[in-house]
């Protein structure tokens, strides 16, 4: 008789994740990374763990920008705050920041604050005078000195039934002894403003913003402001009729939160937006400034009155001397009786240029005798300039920036004059390039300034003026919008271009974003403490993420949705600011933050065979913190993910799930949970199959 052979049993295998790699998103992909990264953390490689708790530093009502320099420096609003109090005023949004000295550049403003004495002053300079007031000699310019203190666009919206009426003046003077006085009194409707009129706008003492003050129903205007400010139309345009809602204001001692923010007897004004972005009437926001109560509101077509104007103080407190110092470079403007007197900024070494050899109160003294000599009938503007840069950045005590195609730097230590071409190793310096395309941004590289486009790197060698070059490399450059993503670890400069993130230490750069797949990102915002990338990026969905890239041990990790605006560092923290909270927050460290969730989703884990397998149970050795769960789910061939263990001991230990028999090609297995955890190995077993 005989007996039919024993069958071997397939013999039992199993997979060993022993490390733990990062994000990967491509098709090529290795055991232990990641298809699905959320708050976790390289800081225990080559473990997997969670992100450590972030702190609060402080929260802001409109934040933008952020920097460090022996302080936290926040952009809130209008309001530049350094350690929490205000030193400045600036335009509200993005900002760009360089140091020189002990001047801290606030750009595009064109803003400094000294860190010393906490001054805070503009780089460019513009005083004017009043017509018929300046004397030119061959060399000397003698003036009452009014200042522009900016410019500013409004708009007017009208309709045939109701037309904002407005005081005009073809000319005012204001001192401290007699107040205003006031030339070619006029009122004008909206439409019929014109460039050259002058308007006396009304102060805003809650906010101390000055505004266009329009006829009340009542035929009263409101009160004219005894600060010396006017405004001076530049350009008017009349747009065509749309649909918008528009309301009329008065207000008596308007009450918010119960505190009066508005002090003024009557005040006519306007607000306009279509229905769906304009609040209800009640209290209203005018532009962030001041509050208003609305009385009476229209809807309809109507057009809009666009003017541009410049911002004037006639203080007689005004002085020359307070603007222009010996070495500035100016420009001439506004001069009728001897046009001959105009110079505008030089271009190069051999055009003609102002150069200031002595200030005092009300009279400058040039370099040559360029001016033709007598009383001049218009208004002379006297010009300090600085480029109206797209990107700065420092660089061996110069302010470095790019305007168009050309390239500029300050003289040295000087970060308020350009255009001085003295032939000396101080002298500013500006050189034109001739490729197409926008530069994208820039920044100071170990010796040498790098410049980019989308396609190409610029890098700028030499150390004065006369040595100065460059060399232009067809290369990946910074992707438009990304001028923040630039960062320096271990003199290896990390930026985004439009294919990924780059690493370049002066060769050919290096893409270290494969991983991150094919979705392409942009708007990129960058960090690091010193160690890590991090990189906060808008992807094609619409969806925002924040990237970390170990620099160490490579690999990416994604830790959440946070749409980060600017970071710092400081005191040996990374900060970065929060755009949808407001919050600064700080990385790293024992944070104040509540326990968040976390995922680590591996790739697929299909043995390197091609057989059919059934993988019969996961082992798992983990620590976890006191009050944090654990939970673990497996799909087989892509099914829908099951659940299979979930814990909550709150020690080290290794457990084992066994798995219902599942005759597949590739597991994915996914953990999940809140609170601390080290995920320290993964063993998946299962045996082979046939083929079919």
């Amino acid at each position: 008789m005989s007996l039919s052979y024993i069958q071997n049993m397939p013999k039992k295998k199993a997979v060993q994740l022993l490390s733990f790699g990062g994000l990967n998103l491509s098709d090529s992909t290795k055991a232990g990374e990641l298809r699905v990264s959320r708050n976790l953390s390289s800081d225990r490689h080559p473990y997997l763990t969670t992100r450590k708790k972030r702190t609060t530093l402080g929260t802001y009502t409109r934040p933008t920008a952020l920097f460090d320099w022996d302080g936290l420096i926040v952009v809130d609003g209008t309001s530049l705050m350094f350690d929490g109090e205000t030193v400045g005023t600036v335009t509200a949004g993005e900002k760009q920041f360089a140091v020189i000295n002990t001047k801290l550049i606030i750009w595009p403003d064109k803003k400094y604050l000294d860190l010393t004495s906490n001054e805070f002053k503009p780089l460019e300079a513009a005083l004017s005078s009043p017509a018929s007031n300046a004397v030119f000699t061959s060399s000397t310019l003698k003036m009452d000195a009014v200042a522009l203190v900016g410019s500013a666009d409004v708009q007017i919206p009208y309709t045939s039934e109701n037309m904002l009426t407005v005081k005009v003046y073809t000319s005012v003077l204001w001192t401290e002894a007699d107040g205003w006085t006031k030339n070619g009194e006029a009122e004008k409707l909206a439409t019929e403003i014109e460039v050259g009129d002058i308007v006396i706008p009304t102060k805003i003492e809650a906010s101390g913003a000055y505004v266009i003050g329009f006829k009340a129903g009542d035929n009263t205007y409101p009160a004219e402001n005894n600060d010396g400010r006017y405004f001076e139309i530049m350009a008017v345009a009349d747009n065509a009729a749309q649909e918008y809602r528009w309301e009329y204001f008065t207000y008596h001692n308007v009450t918010v939160g119960g505190e009066t923010v508005i002090n003024i007897d009557r005040f006519i004004g306007y607000i306009y937006g279509t229905e769906d972005e304009y609040p209800d009437p009640g209290i209203a926001d005018y532009g962030g400034e001041s509050y208003y109560f609305a009385n009476r509101t229209e809807s309809g077509t109507t057009g809009i009155v666009d003017i541009t104007y410049d911002d004037h103080s006639s203080s007689d407190g005004e002085l020359l001397s307070d603007y222009f110092k010996a070495g500035d470079v100016v420009t001439i403007s506004g001069c009728m009786t001897y046009p001959e007197n105009n110079i505008p900024a030089p271009s190069n070494d051999t055009d003609k240029r102002l150069y200031i050899t002595n200030v005092t109160d009300d009279t400058i003294t040039f370099d040559s005798a360029v001016f033709t000599a007598g009383s001049e009938a218009g208004a002379v503007t006297v010009t300090k300039l600085v480029p109206d840069f797209s990107f700065i950045c420092a660089h061996k005590n110069r302010l470095w920036g790019v305007q168009d195609q050309t390239i500029y730097a300050s003289a040295l230590g000087d970060p308020s004059t350009f255009f001085d071409y003295s032939n000396l190793s101080t002298d500013s310096y500006a050189a034109p390039v001739d490729t197409k395309g926008e530069f994208t941004g820039c920044c100071s590289y170990s010796d040498d300034l790098i410049f980019f486009k989308e396609d190409m790197l610029y890098r700028v060698v030499g150390n004065y003026p006369s040595e100065y070059g460059y060399a232009k490399y067809n290369l990946p450059g910074l992707q438009a919008g990304s001028y923040k993503s630039l960062q320096i670890i271990n003199e290896v400069l990390y930026y985004k271009a439009k294919t990924g993130i780059y690493a370049y230490t002066g060769g050919t750069p290096q893409l270290i974003s494969y991983q991150l797949g094919l979705n392409i990102h942009s708007n990129a915002v960058a960090g690091t403490d010193g160690i890590k990338y991090y990189v906060s990026m808008l992807d094609a969905d619409g969806l925002w993420g924040l990237y970390v890239y170990d620099t160490l041990h490579g690999g990416w990790l994604r830790e959440d949705v946070v749409h980060v605006a600017d970071f710092t560092y400081q005191y040996g923290i990374l900060c970065f600011m929060d755009l949808d909270s407001g919050a600064v927050i700080g990385v790293g460290g024992e944070g104040d933050e509540d326990d968040f969730g976390w995922t680590a989703e591996l790739v697929e884990i299909d043995a390197a065979t091609l057989n059919k397998k059934h993988f019969t149970k996961i082992a798992v050795r983990m620590d976890l913190s006191a009050r944090a769960w654990l939970k673990v789910e497996t799909s087989c061939d892509r099914s829908a993910f099951k659940q299979v263990y979930l814990t909550h001991d709150d020690n080290a230990k290794t457990f084992t799930i066994p798995l219902l028999p599942v005759r597949c090609d590739e597991i994915r297995i996914r953990l999940s949970g809140m609170g601390q955890c080290i995920i320290k190995s993964i063993e998946c077993e299962y045996s082979v199959g046939s083929d079919l």
